[in-house]
């Protein structure tokens, strides 16, 4: 994995020579998913880009194909506190110059240092081949009947495995046992695995890592589900994007970026879990009586 510094690598002070800035676009890691990331490297071309996050999630863009030259995480996560390191990280003020930024945070770091912000012209990255349906779900433990809900989200953490879990027993009720897959760094995953040990078979909790890539798995699960977490990162909108492009049907909380791209039998009132469940049978019923399901 490429090696990213930890402290600013670009200088504050003025730039000698002609060329363009180190830094093209800051970039919040933190809310991103790798399906973005990919779309950001290919958008900026091999330009470097200053990451607002933590070393990991520096080092989780440079994997992405970002060129990360410098990377500052804020105290407290808040960007008013580091507003010097900032500064420093994008390589000073530029009064006649525009800088790109991907994120709430990103932004919020740009319009502090008083950068016009330029807009970043990006598109889905290339589609990645989903892994065979049978031997996942035979490493995930799914027995003949299962639904397999996978928690489509873009960061990690910006998904909520405890509010799956919620609607997945619920949907269990309506049609039979629920096997919900999630990344282990999802929001409340350690309240959302107490509920499920509770639950005997009506609904389980698998971990996997794959997750972050909704295409891998869209082959293996029979419906997605986009819940976000009410404390993690803002969520970027391309992960039901990449997910629904693989061919698996997605269900999603209206307050998730990217649900109004989804048909109104496919999205749901945050508050209202019964018919996020009642959601998740019938686009999980639509699919396995779909050629080819």
């Amino acid at each position: 994995m490429q090696a990213v510094p930890s402290m600013p690598a670009v200088p504050s002070g003025p730039r000698s020579g002609a060329g363009p800035p180190a830094v093209a676009a800051v970039v919040d890691a933190a809310g991103c998913g790798p399906a973005r990331l990919r779309s950001v490297a290919a958008a900026l071309g091999g330009r470097g880009v200053a990451v607002v996050g933590t070393l990991a999630d520096a080092e989780r863009a440079a994997a992405c194909g970002l060129r990360v030259v410098a990377s500052c995480a804020p105290p407290l996560g808040a960007v008013r506190l580091a507003r010097r390191a900032l500064l420093a990280a994008i390589g000073g003020p530029r009064p006649y110059g525009t800088l790109a930024a991907v994120g709430p945070r990103a932004e919020e770091a740009v319009r502090q240092a008083g950068i016009r912000r330029d807009l970043l012209r990006m598109e889905l990255p290339a589609p990645l081949s989903p892994l065979p349906r049978d031997a996942v779900r035979a490493e995930w433990g799914v027995s003949p009947g299962d639904t397999v809900c996978l928690l489509v989200t873009a960061a990690a953490a910006a998904g909520d495995a405890r509010k799956a879990l919620d609607i997945a027993g619920r949907a269990s009720y309506l049609g039979g046992p629920v096997v919900v897959v999630a990344h282990p760094g999802s929001a409340r995953i350690g309240h959302a695995g107490r509920f499920a040990n509770a639950a005997g078979d009506a609904w389980r909790l698998v971990l996997d890592e794959r997750a972050a890539e909704p295409e891998l798995l869209a082959s293996a699960a029979d419906v997605g589900l986009a819940v976000r977490s009410a404390d993690g990162p803002e969520p970027d909108e391309m992960a039901i994007a990449v997910a629904t492009r693989a061919g698996l049907p997605v269900v999603a909380a209206e307050d998730v970026p990217g649900a109004d791209a989804l048909a109104p039998d496919r999205r749901f009132h945050p508050c209202r879990p019964n018919v996020a469940a009642q959601r998740i049978r019938a686009a999980a019923a639509s699919r396995a009586g779909s050629p080819g399901a």
